[in-house]
Parts: structure tokens; sequence; C-alpha cells
């Protein structure tokens, strides 16, 4: 039986890369790796792995392709990129210029604007504004970058309209339309803007703005989730995933006054914790812990029916299986005051919980209005 050469497993995962199979693509790139090492494999697992929404692995490939070659300027502005996107701009500015000596031009000047971004961020000690230009700028990057380069590509259109959305409630401007980062295959429930939801004339309270762990939610998700909360003045809000509590804390804070935020986290003794961590971790001891009830349980499994027909904002972020995102999604149907409110799910760019949604808006006439809020991986449905 003939071997496959790491040659043609790398062929194999630049293949599966440029027709979107992300996961598979890594899994090739892994595969020749164990045969041996290089940093143009490295760069590429690294950039598969950035696709997949995995910025920790995706670092760790960055660097291990410069520890092989310092020289790569691929790996060192895709490396720049993974951490300004984390909001790590002081550490990205070491690799974004070690960068530019040797990209091409059309990808320097992409290099070049996002680390002036991050300069600004760390010369102001906050998020900066984007300069003009960001449409053409955008547009550039697309057109200029190649495969080894697709993660600088998709995150720094992510940090950029981070930063628009953000300034649209800081300067009361409109907000033009990022660029998604969702798997192509998933793209099926109608996009529209963020800034379709943010609006300059409501004031949100946000806690904990750094993101500590990977798998939180974006910050401009978690400004979109209260926004979306706040437009209806929920009185009760039901969180299907409490992990550190980030999200919940958040909600807590703008959640109508008296209001309660209910929320559901597998117990510390399930052995279907994936990680170890410390639910609720960022709300406790804080004022707004009073608001909060921490429930224990799988969602499979857990009761709900105390809590039926009394919340309405209803945010989905438990398992990630195709048949939780189902069979959450129905509790979350019954949690809803009178049926009427607004369920969020989050990571629709995960090939399961983005094949749910996907069923739900084709099959559930309740859901027909779901929208997914470009350049992230929320979709929401206002029920009325």
């Amino acid at each position: 039986m003939t071997s496959v050469s790491a040659h043609d497993k790398h062929e194999e995962g630049l293949r599966s890369f440029a027709e979107g199979r992300f996961e598979e693509a890594a899994r090739w790139f892994e595969d020749a790796l164990s045969d041996e090492e290089s940093a143009e494999l490295w760069s590429d697992w690294a950039s598969a792995a950035a696709k997949c929404q995995r910025p920790a692995d995706a670092e760790r490939g960055y660097r291990k392709a410069l520890a092989l070659d310092p020289e790569h300027g691929q790996a060192a502005a895709n490396l720049g990129a993974v951490l300004a996107a984390q909001g790590r701009s002081a550490e990205a500015i070491k690799f974004l210029e070690q960068s530019r000596t040797s990209i091409d031009e059309q990808e320097q000047a992409a290099v070049s604007q996002l680390l002036a971004q991050c300069r600004g961020v760390v010369a102001s000690n906050e998020i900066s504004l984007p300069p003009p230009g960001v449409k053409e700028l955008s547009s550039r990057i697309s057109r200029a970058l190649s495969l080894q380069t697709t993660a600088l590509n998709t995150i720094a259109l992510r940090l950029i309209a981070i930063e628009e959305q953000l300034d649209t409630i800081k300067a009361s401007r409109p907000v033009p339309t990022p660029a998604p980062t969702n798997h192509k295959q998933t793209e099926v429930i109608p996009k529209v803007p963020p800034g379709q939801i943010l609006r300059d004339n409501e004031m949100i309270q946000l806690l904990a703005v750094d993101r500590p762990v990977d798998t939180n939610v974006l910050l401009i998700e978690l400004c979109l989730l209260v926004y979306l909360e706040r437009s209806i003045n929920a009185k009760a809000a039901f969180e299907l995933g409490t992990f550190n509590g980030r999200t919940t804390v958040n909600l807590a804070a703008n959640v109508a006054q008296e209001g309660r935020v209910y929320t559901l986290d597998l117990p510390p003794s399930s052995p279907f914790r994936q990680v170890k961590y410390e639910t609720g971790a960022l709300y406790r001891w804080t004022e707004l812990e009073s608001r909060i009830t921490q429930l224990y349980g799988d969602s499979w499994t857990f009761d709900f029916s105390p809590y039926f027909d009394s919340i309405d904002f209803v945010f989905i972020d438990a398992a990630h299986t195709f048949e939780h995102a189902l069979r959450d999604t129905e509790s979350a149907l019954k949690l809803l005051r009178g049926g009427k409110g607004i369920i969020a799910w989050h990571d629709y760019g995960w090939d399961a919980v983005g094949r749910a949604l996907n069923k739900l808006f084709f099959t559930n006439p309740r859901l027909a209005g779901m929208k997914h809020i470009e350049g992230t991986s929320l979709v929401y449905a206002v029920l009325e």
C-alpha cells in the first residue's frame, strides 16, 4: 500500500482550505506536520485554525513557524493580526513591524494600516477609531492576501469591523457593513448589519470588557447582545451556558430595573465539562450578583418548566451539538413570556450549530424571521 507523503498531505490540505473546508484542512496539515515540520506547514495549519475560530491554536502555529524561520513574513503578519484581534496590541506591534520587510507592497499597505491602529490603541490606552478609507483598505486586503495570509484577511477585517461598530456608539455615524467571518456553508440565514441593532440614543453598561478566554463572545457581540436585551426592556433574561459569567454579568447590568437573569451551566462535577473553569467567576462578589440566579444542570435534561412563560430574552450558548441546539431552542420558545421576546444564539459558524439553526429557519414558522448579524457568529429572532 502506497503511503501518502507529507507533500501530498499538504496539497490536500491546501485544496480543502481553498474549498472552505477548514477543519479538514487543519487535519491534513496536522497529519503532514507529524511527518515533517516546516515554517510553511505550521503557518498554513495556523491559518486553518484561525478560520475555525481557534485563535489560541493560530497563535501557537504562527509562533512555531517563526521559530523555524524568523524571516517568515506571512507568519509574522498573521501572528500580529491574531494578537491585535485579542486586544493585545502592544504584543502585535513587534510582529507587524517584523513582517513588513518580507511581504509585497499590497500586503504591506494592509499591515501598515493595522500597525497604525495598534499603535493608536497603545498610545491612547483605549479602542482607536478607524482612519478614513477603511472600505478601500478592506477591498485591497481582500484582493491582495494569499492563502498564507487568509487569517490576516479575516482577523484584520474583523478588528476593523469592531472598531467601526463601537465608533457608532461614540460618534453617532453610520456603520459600514463588515466582512462576514462565518463558514460559507452556514450562511443561509439572512444577514443584517450591526448598525441595524446598535443605536446612538441608547445608553448601555459594559463590564469585563477584556476577553479573558477565546471562547467568550467578542466585544462587538457583547455589545449587540446587550442592545438586543435593552431593545425590549427585558425584565427577565435566561442564559444557557454561564461559563465564566462574562455575558451573564453584562445581561444583569442591562436588564430592566428590578429585573433578573437566570443562567444555566453544567455542575462543577459534571464529566461533560471539557475545560476547567469557575462557573460565573466574573459576576461573583459584584453588586450585580444579587440580580443573578445561578442554575446547574444539562440543558438536555434540565426542567425549565418553572420558568416557562416568564422570560423576555434568551441567549443560547450551551452544548454545541446539532441535537442540543434544536432542543435548547425548543426550550427557549417555551420560556418566552406570552410567546414574545428575543432569542439569540452564539456560534453560528460551528458546523453543528449552523446546521441546526438553518433547519429551524426553514422548518419552524415562528423562527422564519431569524437574522444573522454580519461579522459575528450571532443569530437572533424577534418573536412578536
